[in-house]
């Protein structure tokens, strides 16, 4: 996500979520593979929800850097 430059709207973290499982997702199209990575957010541990939450913070902070 860095490396693509300031985003036009700041990025949430739903947003690193799923730019980080997305292409894990196992289902054929894009669609089933959003759905899954939904899901997935919807099922996740506190302690996947901080490490998503500590990496937004970290983006921020160095597009705020920048």
């Amino acid at each position: 996500l860095i490396m693509l430059g300031k985003p036009e709207r700041s990025c949430s973290a739903y947003n690193i979520f799923v730019s980080e499982s997305f292409q894990e997702a196992k289902d054929g199209s894009s669609q089933a593979k959003l759905k899954t990575v939904n899901e997935n957010w919807k099922n996740l541990s506190s302690s996947q929800n901080k490490y998503t939450f500590s990496l937004l913070k970290m983006i921020k902070f160095i597009m705020i850097m920048k």
